[in-house]
């Protein structure tokens, strides 16, 4: 099967984008055994400069998006393309659900076999609320559904994301989790040594000087995702281990770049205040760091250096995020929210589950949070459930189970 990728990768960097990359570089290198795999042209249907563009109507995106249509078109009858592959958008921001429109009437109908991804799930939802919510509304679901349906493959990331897509009555639904390459190959020598380290240190601190839990979020930086919460979670949770006089405090580091300023200064203003105020010999710190936005490297060290990640996400188009996923192989104990298909990242031995958008529970799972010690079963869970090999088999025998009509 020879397939048109239609979509973008990094830059921006966020979690779509970079699977898309991953499945351009790996995905003809599966199945070598069968000699049989897709074959992927791609066209990098970039339309954003930054984070805080996505999804954001400009003039000049309307004229990229011309270009790629053209790209597109070139590409199918040059190379006698069969499959055309999409990433849809949430419908969050109309910008996006317009362009989806322009590609699916003007690129989609000159091909055989049409596959969506559907890395942010929702649009069901959506069509299926807006059918009923206003006129406009009606008509916006209506010629959505309209383009969507029937299509040959919708390629999801669990359980949840299926009862959305099937909204569209796809022909075939092959659920497909996520994958990435093995960022942490050293895991055995070298963090988890780390790891039981600090859990001892924790286990023998004082109150005069405690030890520290650092919790990591790592995610774009705005409320839906949870930043908040963590915060003051943070901060109920410290007042609980000082009343105990434990020996070991709580800091969160955030990791991720704020899309909205709005949201940025409401952050700083709130780390700024007295009851995140750490106090050890006379010296005061913050309980939350402000690590902008993680590169590579950056991003490398602060999982090592990290003891837990923190996740209270309740952003509607919640999908499966990429830093869960990194977490875990880190072997990092990981806590999430009961929100969308997040619980079903993990096996319910393993999951730490609060209520979405509920600091005090938060805060109360926190603490004794801080004790688990199952690092090599958290690596083993990436290791079994989301290795890029693995990922793109299930990519490749998804492309495959559908054939032109």
């Amino acid at each position: 099967m020879r397939v048109l990728v239609f979509a973008h990768t990094p830059p921006p960097f966020h979690g779509q984008s970079y699977m898309v990359q991953l499945m351009l570089e790996n995905l003809e290198k599966s199945g070598t055994g069968t000699g049989e795999h897709p074959i992927l042209f791609h066209v990098n249907a970039r339309l954003s400069d930054g984070l805080d563009d996505i999804g954001v109507w400009r003039i000049g995106k309307l004229f990229r998006l011309i270009g790629y249509i053209l790209q597109a078109w070139w590409m199918r009858w040059k190379y006698s393309l069969e499959a055309f592959y999409y990433v849809p958008a949430p419908p969050a921001k109309r910008g996006a659900l317009y362009r989806d429109w322009l590609v699916l009437g003007l690129v989609a109908p000159f091909f055989k076999i049409k596959i969506f991804h559907w890395h942010a799930p929702g649009l069901g939802q959506w069509c299926r609320e807006a059918s009923s919510s206003g006129l406009i509304h009606h008509l916006e679901a209506w010629l959505t559904c309209r383009l969507f349906f029937r299509h040959d493959l919708s390629c999801v990331l669990n359980e949840w994301g299926r009862r959305d897509a099937e909204v569209f009555s796809p022909r075939h639904i092959a659920v497909v989790a996520n994958g990435i390459l093995d960022p942490c190959p050293d895991f055995a020598s070298t963090v988890l040594p780390r790891r039981l380290l600090h859990h001892r240190e924790r286990a023998l601190g004082q109150e005069e000087s405690p030890a520290s839990f650092q919790l990591l979020y790592l995610a774009h930086a705005t409320r839906s995702k949870g930043i908040f919460d963590a915060i003051d979670a943070v901060s109920l949770a410290n007042a609980q281990l000082k009343q105990n006089r434990a020996g070991w405090r709580m800091r969160l580091v955030v990791a991720g770049a704020f899309l909205n300023r709005e949201e940025e200064q409401a952050f700083r203003d709130r780390i700024s205040r007295d009851d995140l105020r750490l106090k050890s010999h006379e010296q005061e710190s913050s309980a939350v760091i402000y690590a902008g936005y993680a590169g590579p490297d950056e991003k490398d060290r602060l999982l090592r250096e990290s003891d837990a990640l923190c996740f209270p996400s309740f952003y509607p188009n919640e999908g499966q995020p990429v830093s869960v996923i990194e977490a875990l192989a880190y072997g990092m104990p990981v806590l999430v929210s009961r929100w969308r298909a997040l619980p079903e990242m993990l096996s319910p031995s393993l999951a730490h589950l609060v209520d979405a958008s509920d600091p005090a529970a938060l805060a109360k799972a926190l603490v004794p949070f801080a004790g688990e010690m199952r690092f090599e079963e958290y690596r083993k869970y990436y290791l079994d459930h989301y290795a890029l090999t693995a990922h793109c088999e299930c990519m490749r025998a998804a492309f495959l189970s559908v054939t032109p009509t």
